[in-house]
């Protein structure tokens, strides 16, 4: 189960990560030429509309770390005390919080869905019942298409002894995917989850049965057990008190340990009335992700936001209201970065100035990145070279590797399908630069293109044969895995150069590619069918760390210095 605060953010995340940018095409891998744009997808980069209203109260505190407060550092999140509300309060306190509660979710200002949370008590002849039930329907345009997503969890506690989580169900239904997660009790006390996925016009998937890898938590870590505890007298609490909770992952079927810490209260003037507020830091480590929210005295989420993604509390009509923005969030996230029509593939080094927030991602290919943070911050990327690059050896592996070499929810490199594939597409190399590049080149000719992404694992992937650097990326990370090659997934942004009738935009354009460990990590990009990937692609996050969201909107690259091959 993911927090009403984090629900629509977290699938925000996913689809902002799960996009690429429409840029060099097969035919043109290097980026000498610029991607043709027609003219319905050319950005206006200045139409930036000022925010709808809604009815989260006016003269709110800003959802944002006080001046001075430093962010919860992730490595301490395990030392967090867990939330522990009594059952029967949680329970109790349902008619009061439990109300229906509908919020409107924006990019940039621009409304693109809505969601609702809403919790009752049933009485069943096993004994009483705890529900939550959140709906999430998303509408936007991303890179000239219009992308539609709506989700539906119930998640059932028992409403007596320790309030555990009977059962969770996700539905997930994409353009061109439908998906449902099940996740239930076991008699032992653990939990059981299975997935169940469809691709339009293919036959179900054969039922995919996991179990989480950390123990979940009950009613008394629930969003509703800590809206009731702050909106409880603040004097029974410290001003800097924070809680731990453990939820259930549906998109990558396992546990997240989420932290909700408060960060400042204060009351403000609303409606005629002097109110409490309280601002609350959410970070959770999977994804990686960092959530500022304001609730009201009665413990209901005025408003949450990361960088450029915000959830406001509005009435039912005004939040399933006016979706569909009108702007392409894919186009606008471009990072404007001239290079003066140098082609990224002749490019062997450049050094950048970044300015405004960047999450410092473990790079794990330091051989490409070099990060200053000694005066501003300053990165230095390039050109990868593919010497000495060794077979590797399980036995061997740093514990830190060894991970990424195993099967997993999405990257299935277990599958009997995925298995054949990677016969096929490593057919005849031996060495491991034939094999890496075997592999990306297979891939990029195998999945057709397409911007649109609603594929999220490599098995369907392997049905379906379509997608664009989401599906590419995910392929070739589960090949790689299944050939004996620890891979990752990762994302970032690449050089693109997009024209339409009257101008070009010339930029980093959000992008994902794939990671390989060959003795030492290097970036490898199916879609462009690049191996290694050119100088210009600049990691931010893996799929498990989402921080880099903050960047959207609000970071700014200076090039500082280009070196180009002679």
């Amino acid at each position: 189960m993911i927090s009403p605060r984090l629900l629509p953010l977290t699938f925000l995340l996913l689809i902002l990560f799960n996009h690429c940018s429409p840029v060099r095409t097969k035919k043109d891998p290097a980026g000498e030429t610029p991607s043709p744009m027609g003219t319905e997808m050319t950005p206006d980069m200045g139409a930036q509309p000022p925010a709808p209203g809604g009815d989260a109260a006016e003269g709110l505190p800003v959802p944002a770390l006080p001046e001075g407060t430093a962010p919860l550092d992730f490595a301490k999140i395990p030392e967090v005390p867990l939330l522990a509300v009594p059952v029967a309060d949680v329970k109790a306190a349902v008619p009061l919080l439990g109300a229906e509660t509908w919020y409107g979710v924006y990019v940039m200002n621009q409304k693109v869905g809505y969601m609702s949370n809403a919790w009752s008590v049933k009485d069943t002849p096993e004994g009483p019942r705890v529900l939550q039930v959140q709906q999430f329907h998303m509408e936007m345009n991303v890179l000239g298409g219009k992308k539609t997503m709506v989700i539906s969890t119930t998640s059932t506690y028992d409403g007596a002894g320790e309030g555990a989580l009977l059962e969770h169900v996700t539905l997930q239904t994409a353009d061109h995917v439908k998906r449902t997660v099940t996740l239930r009790h076991q008699p032992d006390g653990s939990h059981q989850a299975t997935v169940e996925s469809v691709a339009a016009g293919q036959t179900p998937a054969p039922l995919q049965t996991y179990t989480p890898d950390r123990p979940l938590g009950g009613l008394s870590e629930s969003d509703l057990a800590f809206s009731l505890t702050i909106s409880r007298d603040p004097k029974t609490w410290n001003a800097t008190r924070s809680w731990r909770a453990r939820k259930f992952m549906s998109t990558e079927v396992t546990v997240a340990h989420e932290v909700g810490r408060v960060v400042s209260r204060s009351e403000r003037r609303v409606d005629g009335k002097t109110r409490p507020f309280t601002v609350v830091e959410t970070v959770s480590d999977n994804p990686k992700s960092r959530v500022v929210s304001v609730f009201n005295e009665l413990g209901f989420i005025e408003v949450s936001k990361i960088g450029a993604i915000e959830m406001r509390r509005e009435d039912k009509d005004k939040a399933a209201a006016g979706m569909g923005a009108e702007i392409d969030t894919g186009l606008s996230a471009v990072i404007p970065l001239p290079l003066g029509g140098t082609p990224a593939a002749s490019i062997t080094k450049l050094v950048l100035e970044l300015n405004g927030p960047f999450p410092n991602p473990d790079f794990l290919n330091t051989h490409r990145y070099q990060l200053d943070t000694a005066k501003g911050k300053k990165l230095t990327l390039s050109v990868d070279t593919i010497d000495n690059l060794q077979k590797p050896d399980p036995a061997t592996l740093p514990a830190d590797v060894k991970k990424y070499l195993k099967s997993e929810p999405n990257v299935e490199s277990d599958d009997p399908g995925v298995i054949k594939l990677a016969g096929q597409a490593a057919a005849g190399a031996k060495t491991p630069v034939e094999i890496l590049r075997a592999v990306t080149l297979f891939v990029g000719d195998y999945v057709e293109d397409t911007l649109r992404s609603d594929v999220e694992s490599a098995r369907m992937v392997v049905q379906l044969r379509k997608g664009d650097c989401t599906e590419h990326s995910i392929l070739a990370t589960a090949l790689f895995r299944a050939l004996g090659f620890p891979a990752r997934q990762v994302g970032g942004v690449g050089y693109v150069r997009m024209c339409g009738t009257d101008s070009c935009l010339e930029g980093l354009g959000y992008h994902a590619w794939t990671q390989v460990w060959v003795g030492r990590w290097i970036d490898v990009d199916p879609t462009w069918k690049q191996m290694p990937a050119d100088v210009t692609h600049l990691m931010m996050g893996a799929t498990d760390d989402m921080e880099w969201l903050e960047s959207l909107g609000n970071l700014k690259i200076t090039v500082l210095e280009k070196e180009v091959r002679k």
